[in-house]
């Protein structure tokens, strides 16, 4: 079968390693390669632009693509909604950090990809995205898409001190100048995908791995954008701890929709290898209901309404512990 490129493009996403193995993952959507990306685009120009990506259609075929990494070359395949998630083998030894790939349907056709081989710590964050430290609105579905719509990278806002404290998270128990892996699982689609990745160069959190929800096409997936099944996210952590058996997580998410009691379900599932929750108050007050549930969990938890607080107390656990391996519920 023959796949012509001009009508074609490839949108990889970042992937991740572990020894050597590598996950890549991407999507072959129709049309001409989108245009380069527009910090500062006009309100107007913006809402364009999301409504495009919101239009964009996947190539509803099984599609041989070829990865070459350090001149090593290996052939995967898109599954019937344009999807590729693969394996893909790398040296054991690469020194940590991001890591560039080529991939490509033809040797004129290839574009870059890249992934990332975390330092050596002990510890992993994930983080959902929406009103965890995005605002966005959640609860509000017009809202919610009129922010999406109507302000561009530079002018959608990080809850006040949301980049020091994820900052602290990536260097929490490191050095060296090392820094811990972070991943973030959202409810938002993979559409979002390029504005989510100049949201947070724009704003200097760090460099995440972004797992996303699947792909939609048209104007009624543009209004309910973020709103539906949440059971996606805890698989995703799922394969994240099992692609990382040896290391320990931060959660953070916040009130708005699922993540505590995805959370609880995750700690339940792997009592030994969540370090800590943190839940961000994104209302006025608390809401009972969480509250009633992060007592019932087995590891140490914070429901704040502030970053700052976040940080003070993660600061006071490890001065109590002299160390992040807090697992243990304080009694």
């Amino acid at each position: 079968m023959m796949i012509k490129a001009s009508e074609n493009y490839i949108q990889p996403y970042r992937g991740f390693i572990n020894g050597s193995k590598a996950k890549i993952m991407g999507h072959v959507l129709r049309g001409d390669p989108k245009k380069e990306q527009q910090l500062n685009r006009s309100t107007f120009r913006h809402a364009h632009q999301v409504i495009k990506l919101f239009f964009r259609k996947p190539n509803e075929q099984v599609i041989p693509l070829t990865v070459e990494f350090r001149g090593k070359k290996q052939i995967i395949e898109t599954d019937a909604t344009g999807f590729y998630k693969s394996d893909i083998h790398v040296p054991d030894d690469l020194e940590p950090g991001w890591h560039k790939y080529l991939i490509y349907f033809t040797e004129e056709e290839k574009i870059t990809g890249v992934m990332l081989k975390p330092c050596d710590t002990d510890l992993g964050i994930i983080s959902d995205i929406d009103d965890t430290y995005l605002i966005s609105h959640s609860s509000n579905a017009l809202k919610k898409l009129g922010v999406m719509l109507f302000r561009n990278v530079t002018k959608r806002k990080p809850f006040r001190d949301a980049v020091k404290h994820y900052q602290y998270l990536s260097e929490l128990d490191t050095k060296n100048g090392e820094k811990n892996v972070f991943f973030n699982v959202s409810s938002s689609e993979w559409n979002l995908y390029p504005l989510l990745t100049e949201f947070l160069s724009f704003n200097d959190f760090p460099n995440a791995v972004l797992l996303l929800d699947d792909l939609k096409s048209g104007i009624r997936d543009l209004l309910s954008s973020g709103r539906g099944s949440h059971n996606h996210k805890l698989h995703k952590i799922e394969s994240i701890l099992n692609f990382y058996p040896e290391r320990k997580f931060v959660l953070v998410g916040d009130d708005t929709q699922r993540d505590p009691y995805i959370y609880h379900q995750i700690v339940e599932q792997f009592p030994d290898r969540i370090n800590f929750v943190q839940i961000r108050q994104v209302g006025e007050e608390k809401k009972p209901a969480v509250t009633g549930l992060l007592e019932t969990f087995s590891v140490n938890n914070h429901y704040f309404e502030t970053s700052e607080e976040a940080i003070d107390r993660m600061e006071q656990l490890l001065h109590q512990t002299d160390t992040i391996q807090i697992i243990n519920k304080e009694k």
